[in-house]
């Protein structure tokens, strides 16, 4: 009788991991996992065709509403604080503030300014199916959009998922 109680458990312990694999797999939908991304994930991620977009380097875009203000200036150089905590990766991230008007470039070191027309913001939404304004984008080095921010979303949680991002890529 014992061998049987011991042959049962057994069983049991090589089947339940197995059962639970599959349920997960095909309930995942029902069952609330939580992520570990602090922004908001691009699904699937959106390429769009950019002349700008540094070629085989990962750039952060920020798109203000309105830029040359104080609070502008204020996110542009924070960003540019995460690029140089990113260390010797630094060298793999650009980063780029996007306006609408010539007047509102940015001053800062190591931050690009990129001038669009309002019809160049027009598709670059109904591209990205949602507001690009006053949001932090990523792009990855082969220019698909793939995570939005809040513009005043908490920068540590861009720098962590932007040093997972590095860690994990072969590209770029």
């Amino acid at each position: 009788m014992e061998n049987r109680v011991k042959f049962y458990w057994l069983v049991f312990i090589f089947v339940l991991p197995v059962v639970i694999g599959s349920l997960l797999y095909y309930f995942h939908r029902a069952v609330p996992l939580s992520t570990v991304n602090h922004g908001a994930l691009i699904n699937p991620p959106v390429f769009v065709e950019t002349t700008w977009a540094t070629p085989k380097k990962w750039n952060i875009v920020y798109i203000p509403d309105v830029c040359g203000n104080r609070p502008c200036e204020k996110i542009a150089f924070t960003l540019r604080q995460l690029r140089t905590l990113l260390g010797k990766e630094a060298d793999r991230v650009v980063l780029t503030v996007i306006v609408d008007n010539e007047a509102q470039t940015v001053k800062i070191p190591n931050v690009r300014t990129v001038v669009l027309t309002q019809a160049q913001y027009a598709a670059l939404q109904k591209s990205l199916n949602q507001t690009v304004r006053n949001k932090i984008f990523l792009l990855d080095p082969i220019g698909n959009w793939f995570m939005s921010y809040p513009s005043d979303t908490d920068p540590m949680g861009i720098l962590a998922d932007l040093k997972r991002v590095l860690e994990v890529s072969q590209i770029g």
